[in-house]
């Protein structure tokens, strides 16, 4: 019973880390391109 509560424990953990890992990135991700944009107007999208 320890090794399923320990195993949950650790899942939650790992989950939430992931969330706050990918949340960062994406504000990383979104600047950098927004930088990129204004140095060359052919990298943008839109």
């Amino acid at each position: 019973m320890r090794i399923a509560l320990s195993a949950v424990v650790v899942l939650l953990g790992v989950n939430l880390l992931v969330s706050l890992l990918n949340s960062d990135m994406m504000k990383t991700i979104e600047s950098r391109n927004e930088k990129l944009c204004q140095l060359d107007q052919s990298l943008c999208r839109d």
